[in-house]
């Protein structure tokens, strides 16, 4: 089950660039927060988060999209979430599905789609007496022939991620997140499937990772700019199987969104993600921290190498609410993120040149030499975290031998974490009880909705509104 791409699709997916790269810019302390032109793919995705906090217009400055006092000023946009990842070329050929006599093994990735022809992906967790048993869109549901030819009936068993289970605990806020979630989510208790088929196995995506590694390190050229949607949904475990395999640094994920995203959109819930990071959880050479997104509307892991520079840059990305569904509004932003997560200078360039605003200045060669000028200079004032673990370059393959131990280091994740949701305003403990997190957020849910559909509207009669959202991104 291949994804054929139309023209129009292959612009809109040459556009996206640094997906997982993305960031999200906050601001905690009281100031006034701004975010620039949020634009959502979709109806339910419209730039929530911008119509909270308001719009501001880009200039000329290099590292914020204005003037920045003290360095103060977060300027970003929202965008989809969808096919937001760096591209690909891993060969997932669908083939015709297990007889009843011999059922997928665990971790095996089957692909099929409802009636209206909504893909769906299920990763093998269990099998037998018929029954099979998967993970979806953060579902363990149970899976089991139908009674038409090609037909599976899919029954919610119960939620992936407990909050309650060890592992979340090692991700700071992602327990809060989960309940609340989890209690906003829509959810089918049965529905149907058609077409199941295979289209590979975990196994089989850490062999293509080990066997080409680029494909989930450098980012997306000009030339690895379409994909299938096998290919998008294994973008993000990909990159965690890389670091895991110390062929990446600084590893970002989204583990929740709730500004209006579908729960498909949100990368924690694509197939092996929760497995990869059940694994994480317990690989001590590895250190975790979570960035919160202004107002508690989003959360984003930060996984990374316990030795510099890659303690460092993430402290700095979770400082000012880096997200990963979230790309960035300005030039600089673009390339912090993007070299701080390892990306390949050409694929940052190819994302900067694709994602410019309007009112931006061209990227030419002198203005990207002096951005990434100056985000090298950023980068390598960052004072170290770990001192005793220090890594003179950011070299990959990392080096075990450099690295700390995340128990020894517990106390300067903690204090890490602790300064993190400081900077950026957050408490987790308001999160589950639905409580807002920025005092700029005056607006309910119903107004920005109305607000939205007013909109919409001017947009169609064709009049200018000040308080629009610029369009969207694809149709």
């Amino acid at each position: 089950m291949s994804s054929i791409v139309s023209p129009s699709r292959a612009s809109f997916l040459s556009i996206m660039g640094l997906g997982i790269a993305s960031v999200l810019i906050g601001m905690g302390g009281g100031r006034e927060i701004k975010f620039l032109a949020g634009r959502v793919k979709g109806g339910a995705r419209t730039g929530v988060l911008r119509t909270i906090f308001g719009l501001s217009k880009p200039s000329s400055d290099l590292r914020g999209g204005k003037i920045c006092h003290h360095g103060q000023d977060r300027l970003v946009r929202i965008a989809g979430t969808e096919n937001r990842h760096f591209c690909n070329r891993l060969s997932c050929q669908a083939t015709p599905h297990y007889s009843q006599d011999a059922p997928p093994p665990p971790g095996t990735l089957l692909i099929a789609s409802d009636k209206i022809g909504v893909p769906f992906f299920f990763e093998v967790r269990d099998s037998n007496d018929g029954v099979i048993e998967a993970v979806t869109r953060g579902e363990v549901v149970d899976i089991t022939k139908g009674e038409e030819s090609g037909i599976w009936n899919v029954k919610f068993k119960r939620w992936d991620i407990d909050p309650n289970d060890e592992w979340v605990q090692s991700f700071p806020a992602l327990k809060a997140f989960s309940i609340k979630s989890q209690k906003s989510t829509i959810r089918r208790k049965q529905y149907q499937v058609e077409g199941l088929m295979r289209s590979g196995s975990l196994v089989e995506l850490e062999e293509a990772v080990l066997a080409n590694p680029t494909d989930w390190v450098d980012g997306t050229s000009p030339s690895n700019t379409v994909r299938s949607r096998e290919q998008a949904a294994l973008q993000c475990p990909g990159e965690l199987i890389a670091l895991q395999n110390r062929l990446r640094g600084v590893t970002m994920v989204q583990l929740a969104a709730l500004w209006g995203v579908s729960v498909v959109d949100v990368p924690i819930n694509r197939p092996y993600v929760t497995t990869l990071l059940r694994r994480i959880a317990e690989d001590k050479q590895l250190g975790i921290l979570t960035s919160p997104a202004a107002g508690g509307l989003g959360l984003s892991a930060l996984i990374f190498p316990l030795q510099e520079p890659f303690i460092k840059y993430s402290r700095h990305l979770a400082s000012f609410g880096c997200q990963a569904a979230v790309v960035a509004q300005s030039s600089y932003y673009k390339a912090l993120v993007g070299s701080a997560l390892g990306y390949s200078k050409d694929s940052i360039v190819h994302h900067i040149r694709c994602n410019r605003e309007q009112g931006e200045p061209l990227p030419t060669p002198d203005r990207l030499d002096e951005i990434f000028r100056l985000v090298d200079t950023d980068l390598s004032s960052l004072p170290p975290s770990s001192p005793d673990h220090g890594n003179p370059y950011d070299k990959i393959p990392w080096d075990s031998k450099l690295n700390g131990n995340r128990d020894d280091l517990s106390a300067m994740l903690k204090s890490a974490q602790e300064e993190i949701n400081n900077k950026n305003g957050f408490d987790p403990s308001n999160i589950s009880k639905g409580e807002s997190q920025s005092k700029e957020r005056v607006m309910t849910l119903e107004e920005i909705m109305d607000k939205r559909k007013k909109a919409k509207k001017m947009k169609k009669n064709n009049k200018q509104s000040k308080g629009g959202f610029g369009g969207g991104f694809g149709s």
